[in-house]
C-alpha cells in the first residue's frame, strides 16, 4: 500500500472509531450477537429487539425505505427501479465520511407479508443483485456482500413488533473487517432504531398502509436510476 493511501486508510479507520462511539447501545429491549459467517470475508450481525410501533407500520418503513432517507445512515441516493410479484429491486448510494462513496443493488423478497388487515407475521430476505443494475461507477465501491433479513411479528396485542434483523456483509475498500465489526456493534442497533422511529411517526400520523395481498410493493415508487442502464431482471 502506498504512503497516501496508508494515510487515508488510518483517517477512515479513525473516523470510523469516532463514529461508532455515538451509535446507540444495545438496551433491555435489543440484543446483538455475531453470528458465523456463511461467506468469506464477511461478518454476520444479528440483532433481536421489541420496537415501539405496530407491525404494520413498521413493515410501512421496511418497504418504502428509498422515500424516508432518514432510516438509513449517509444514504445520498436510493431508488426502487423494478418490482415483479413479491419482488423489488433498488439501488443504494452511500456517502459516509472520509470514506470513499459505497454502493450496492439489492433484491428483496418478501418471503411471508402481514394479512390485509396488518395481522400475522411477515419475512423480508434481501440480498444483492448487481447483475439486474448499472456497473461500478468510477469513484464508487461495489459492496459485494450485503444480504440479510427482517422478520417481524406482533406484541403486546399488535402495538409493538418483535423484530430479528440480521446483516451479512463485506463493506469493501479500506476498511478491514475487525473494524467493520466493530462499527457494526453500534451500527446495526441504530439502523433498527431508526426505522422504529419512522415506524412510530407513521402510525401516529395515520399513514401506515396496509398490505395488498399479491402484490406487496405496488404502493413503493418504482422509476428509473438517473444515467444508468439497468436489465429488466436479476439473475
Amino acid at each position: 500500500m502506498r504512503p497516501v493511501h496508508l494515510r487515508r486508510a488510518w483517517a477512515a479507520w479513525a473516523c470510523l472509531l469516532s463514529l461508532s462511539a455515538s451509535f446507540a447501545r444495545a438496551g433491555d429491549d435489543f440484543t446483538l450477537q455475531f453470528e458465523p459467517a456463511t461467506v468469506p470475508g464477511t461478518y454476520t450481525v444479528r440483532v433481536d429487539a421489541v420496537l415501539d410501533a405496530p407491525p404494520a407500520a413498521v413493515r410501512h418503513a421496511l418497504l418504502h425505505f428509498c422515500e424516508y432517507k432518514e432510516t438509513t445512515a449517509y444514504m445520498r441516493q436510493c431508488v426502487v427501479f423494478n418490482v415483479q410479484g413479491n419482488e423489488a429491486w433498488s439501488y443504494v448510494l452511500l456517502d459516509p465520511p472520509v470514506l470513499d462513496p459505497r454502493d450496492y443493488i439489492n433484491r428483496r423478497t418478501i418471503v411471508q407479508d402481514l394479512q390485509p388487515d396488518g395481522t400475522g407475521v411477515m419475512h423480508l430476505r434481501y440480498r444483492q443483485d448487481h447483475a439486474a443494475g448499472p456497473p461500478p461507477r468510477d469513484g464508487v465501491v461495489r459492496v459485494q456482500v450485503n444480504e440479510g433479513r427482517w422478520e417481524l411479528a406482533p406484541r403486546d396485542h399488535g402495538t409493538r413488533t418483535a423484530i430479528v434483523y440480521t446483516l451479512t456483509l463485506n463493506p469493501g475498500g479500506v476498511v478491514p473487517l475487525w473494524m467493520a465489526r466493530l462499527v457494526a456493534r453500534r451500527a446495526a442497533p441504530e439502523s433498527v432504531r431508526r426505522v422504529e422511529a419512522k415506524a412510530r411517526d407513521l402510525a401516529r400520523s395515520g399513514g401506515v398502509e396496509l398490505p395488498n395481498p399479491g402484490a406487496p410493493w405496488a404502493t413503493v415508487r418504482v422509476r428509473p436510476i438517473p444515467g444508468a442502464a439497468i436489465t429488466t431482471r436479476g439473475d
